[in-house]
């Protein structure tokens, strides 16, 4: 018999595209799934679009719970989860044709512990827009002797099936208290059990890129990659693993890209205290600790980024970023 997979979608005010995020599972040539379908407390037609599908599909699982965020959509979703391996996607992107079928045989092949797919970004429509090269070559690998090249990979969980025995003897979860960067800190700590991972280049997942995205506001909520990727080290020091140089490199790779969003907040007030903890951070930051290819440009851009802070965060920087953007 074919092991089960787990397939766990949270769902919020997903109308638009959720039918064809669930057909995308449902015509998969791999059969032997669940899928678990989580509504946060909708306002839409979510609700009765997951209705409809689990009265007339009976591997589709619909749940519902007050709105309370992904992360605890996805841990209700892991509580009832009977599947020997779990995938977690979004509701507004969908999966690749063949998808389950090599993900679930490449698991199989190996007895790897994860496997990493290759994805896509299509628009608002699902027309493809670029393919995203994978960081690491495709083959198995020993976590190991892999550790910081795997922790520096995009973390998004819809290109990933994990095992789930790994997930479940180890207690793992996705962290409520976060409001960003959950993927992060969930994938960090399911890194410290997993023995090996198979990288596949074959595209698995379609990540949609909505339309008014690359002029998108930020937030402080930002300053959650600070928080998550904290709790993932404290963990990591709980259970015996302590390594500051990787969780160096960690903060600088993902600190990077949340400094380049820093100008794009609304209130200027919010915008100096974005700054100033990311300054805090890079101060515990030694460069000869990093790895090669951040010890150049890259950690020096971000120092005067830092340096330069009043024209960092300035509305006429956040202008000239936004132009940018738009012209890409």
């Amino acid at each position: 018999m074919e092991n089960l997979v787990s397939i766990i979608i949270p769902v919020y005010n997903a109308e638009a595209y959720l039918a064809e995020n669930i057909d995308s599972v449902l015509n998969q040539a791999y059969e032997s799934f669940e899928l678990i379908l989580v509504d946060d407390g909708s306002t839409d037609k979510s609700a009765q679009i997951m209705q409809n599908y689990s009265e007339r599909e009976p591997r589709v699982v619909a749940l519902y719970q007050e709105n309370s965020g992904a992360p605890t959509a996805r841990n209700y979703g892991l509580s009832v989860a009977k599947g020997e391996y779990i995938q977690f996607i979004d509701s507004d992107d969908f999966m690749a044709k063949q998808a389950l079928n090599r993900m679930v045989t490449a698991l199989e092949e190996t007895g790897a512990d994860l496997v990493v797919g290759a994805y896509d970004t299509v628009d608002d429509k699902g027309n493809f827009i670029k393919s995203v090269p994978h960081p690491i070559e495709s083959g198995f690998y020993i976590v190991q002797e892999n550790r910081e090249d795997f922790s520096l990979i995009p973390p998004m969980p819809g290109n990933k099936l994990f095992r789930a025995s790994v997930i479940r003897n180890n207690h793992l979860n996705f962290q409520p208290s976060l409001k960003q960067a959950q993927d992060l800190n969930f994938y960090l700590k399911f890194l410290l059990f997993a023995k090996t991972v198979i990288v596949m280049d074959e595209v698995v997942y379609h990540y949609r890129v909505r339309t008014g995205s690359i002029s998108h506001t930020y937030s402080l909520v930002i300053l959650e990659v600070i928080r998550s990727i904290n709790d993932a080290a404290d963990f990591y020091s709980a259970h015996g693993m302590i390594n500051k140089e990787l969780f160096m490199n960690i903060k600088f790779h993902h600190y990077t890209f949340q400094i380049q969003k820093t100008p794009q907040i609304k209130n200027r007030a919010d915008r100096e205290e974005a700054i100033e903890a990311f300054k805090k951070e890079f101060a515990d930051i030694n460069r000869v600790q990093l790895l090669p290819r951040y010890q150049g440009k890259l950690y020096w851009m971000n120092r005067l980024k830092l340096l330069a802070s009043p024209l960092f965060i300035s509305d006429f920087y956040a202008n000239y970023q936004r132009k940018k953007a738009k012209n890409k």
